[in-house]
């Protein structure tokens, strides 16, 4: 990575870091707003981070200026996901304590790497390069006794102090080679890393995987809960996925519950290895469970909603579970979050009538409407067409405090497109899902697509088709190939 990134080094990417939180600091909640993930193209955020350093709003230390053209496309990628990921997502509040996504740009793996080489040097330097190992933000060093171990630890606590950074106690164990194997389940993975290859080589049959993945799970069992269990919960649930075995399905919720963090791979496990109507079942189980404490699982799990396949009788409850959701935010019984996962569950299960319930979201005036929910159901709606965009700009005129303006805005500039631009293609890639182990159309991909669709210039229309056609070549779903035919018939 190092190498694409010419002309940036630690110095620099650490005060272009340093700007983008100033700026952020000074922002406010309309500057940093998204609509359902639809952020404004980096071209934008970056000119306007660029105004604020250059008007004086903020005076850091070591004012960094520069202009956009000589920056190479890496960095902007850099500095647009570290706006998106570090912005204020809720009035007077801080920005979000959270770690960056491993994404296109690499983000993650180079600012590890380049804020970490020195310390890198100097722990290579105490204990030799043979018995240092760096994964990102995780070391393995191997010492020849317990008393040189808690050395070396005392030594990594002092040199990642220097880059104002500290270990995380929890995780800072010192570990006999018995006892490693034990917390890192060595003989586990080992079996799991041997049925990985031959899922991916295609080496065996469904029924053998299974049958192998069922033996590779008893023998995890007899170091249950121990060091790294949590790891080796989330490869078996998703080799389960991909198998499609159902031997996990029993002890899903149980998990769950006991371990949120692994909501998001154990939903996938039981949308691939059931039907829709029992995943249906699950989610709804999961939400009314006196357990469910957290806000995040309910979220996720509409949210998981979203790759269900499925037509006719379960379809239409989820179309009518989501017009639930819709109705608890506007009464507000749930939080906005919920908003946008609603407004695409009716999008992809619904027919263009069905979009008619989303209008209510953002013209009852009766009421004040959350921001999140405005934004959401207007931009839904108005990807049904240019009369639905039209109706969504005549409610924008009529609002008072008008959270609507930037939205608009941005579909007539998609409709002025003359061709489509490269930051706007980079929208519509098909996204992998590594449980299903195939390729899945993104409802907020598609809703990107569905706005470039209100363009009548021809050559935006012969791009959009082509796309279409290109991508229903992918290892993708029939029911995925449809919403990709409605697109462009």
């Amino acid at each position: 990575m190092a190498e694409r990134i010419t002309g940036i080094n630690r110095s620099t990417l650490w005060l272009a870091w340093k700007e983008v939180r100033a700026a952020l600091r000074d922002a406010t909640i309309r500057d940093v707003v998204d609509f359902i993930d639809y952020d404004i193209e980096p071209e934008v955020w970056i000119n306007r981070l660029l105004r604020q350093v250059s008007s004086g709003a903020y005076e850091p230390r070591s004012p960094l200026r520069f202009p956009l053209s000589k920056i190479p496309g890496e960095m902007v990628g850099l500095l647009f996901f570290l706006l998106e990921r570090l912005a204020i997502r809720s009035t007077y509040c801080d920005s979000p304590g959270i770690g960056l996504p491993i994404d296109e740009f690499e983000c993650s793996r180079t600012i590890a790497n380049l804020i970490l080489f020195p310390h890198d040097r100097r722990m290579v330097k105490l204990v030799g390069r043979e018995a240092y190992v760096r994964w990102m933000d995780d070391h393995v060093i191997g010492v020849n006794s317990e008393a040189q171990g808690l050395r070396v630890l005392a030594a990594m606590q002092d040199s990642l102090a220097s880059l104002y950074l500290t270990p995380n106690a929890k995780k800072s164990l010192v570990l006999s080679l018995a006892e490693a194997k034990i917390h890192f389940h060595l003989d586990t993975n080992a079996d799991l890393d041997g049925l990985e290859s031959k899922v991916a080589t295609r080496a065996a049959r469904r029924v053998a995987l299974v049958r192998e993945l069922t033996r590779a799970w008893r023998l995890a069992l007899q170091n249950e809960g121990k060091g790294q269990w949590e790891q080796i919960q989330s490869r078996i649930y998703r080799l389960a996925g991909i198998t499609k075995a159902r031997f996990l399905r029993r002890r899903a919720i149980s998990d769950l519950l006991q371990n949120p963090s692994l909501a998001e791979r154990i939903s996938g496990y039981m949308r691939c290895s059931g039907s829709a109507a029992e995943y249906l079942r699950f989610t709804n189980s999961v939400i009314a469970h006196r357990h469910q404490i957290h806000k995040d699982v309910p979220l996720l799990l509409l949210e998981s909603l979203l790759r269900a396949e499925t037509r006719g009788y379960t379809a239409r409850r989820i179309l009518r579970m989501a017009e639930g959701v819709l109705t608890d935010v506007l009464q507000g019984r749930r939080d906005e979050l919920f908003a946008a996962p609603a407004c695409l569950l009716i999008l992809r299960f619904g027919a263009r009538r069905d979009l008619s319930h989303l209008r209510p979201c953002f013209r009852d005036r009766r009421r004040t409407l959350p921001s999140r929910l405005i934004r959401a159901a207007a931009i839904v709606f108005a990807s049904g067409g240019r009369k639905e965009f039209s109706d969504v700009r005549r409610s924008a005129a009529s609002l008072l405090l008008n959270p609507l303006g930037l939205m608009v805005r941005l579909v007539l500039k998609i409709m002025r497109f003359t061709e489509v631009p490269d930051r706007y293609k980079v929208r519509l890639n098909a996204r992998w899902d590594p449980v299903s182990n195939k390729y899945y159309l993104d409802m907020r991909m598609l809703l990107a697509a569905r706005l470039l669709a209100l363009n009548r210039k021809k050559a935006v229309k012969l791009w959009l088709k082509s796309w279409a056609l290109k991508l229903r070549k992918e290892k993708m779903s029939a029911f995925d190939r449809r919403l990709l035919a409605r697109l462009i018939r």
